[in-house]
């Protein structure tokens, strides 16, 4: 019997990464032009899981670095976040659904043992699910509400950067609503 974290032949975040770019489990492994590489720090304890790469991330083999990263970025820098030392980046999904759709069950099923093992690896001490695909997942079937912590999961779900591109207007209440939890769990000073 194999635990939730399971790493198999992994001796560290490396080889995972090894494993998701010779990856053959779902289609969506066609359509990949370029390998897949985590953004950030991978010592970090503060980790943020999106949906699956946009056209961008795509081309450059990295998560969140298109119009949604660079919303992200800043308001995280804002924060005092930094986004290179103080942070890991990753999707659920790691390669590119065709036509921006969500990302169906069957493909997410076929990635979650490689983000159950960069958890693993990340160890991380709070772990920022952005947007409903991710935030349902880790939820596993149960009612969540955004914004708020859940400490026995080390969780904390937040709208979707692309959300807040859209409806600049909800930027302060993300922004506050996570300089909340940063000070909380003492990311950043008060």
């Amino acid at each position: 019997m194999t635990s939730l974290f399971d790493v198999g032949s992994s001796k560290n975040i490396k080889d995972v990464y090894e494993e998701i770019n010779s990856c053959e489990k779902c289609h969506l492994f066609e359509n990949r032009i370029r390998d897949y590489h985590w953004r950030g720090n991978h010592l970090s304890k503060l980790m943020f899981i999106g949906e699956a790469l946009g056209s961008m991330e795509v081309k450059l083999g990295l998560p969140f670095v298109g119009r949604s990263g660079k919303k992200l970025d800043s308001i995280l820098t804002d924060l005092e976040i930094d986004v290179v030392r103080n942070a890991f980046f990753t999707n659920i999904v790691k390669d590119r659904p065709p036509n921006n759709r969500n990302p169906f069950y069957d493909e997410i099923l076929a990635c979650q043992s490689f983000l159950l093992k960069e958890i693993h690896f990340i160890k991380p001490k709070l772990i920022v699910t952005l947007g409903r695909v991710p935030s349902n997942w880790w939820a596993n079937g149960k009612q969540y509400e955004w914004f708020t912590y859940y400490p026995e999961k080390r969780w904390f779900p937040v709208w979707h950067p692309s959300y807040l591109c859209r409806f600049p207007n909800k930027i302060e209440k993300w922004q506050s609503e996570m300089k909340r939890i940063l000070t909380e769990l003492k990311f950043i000073g008060e």
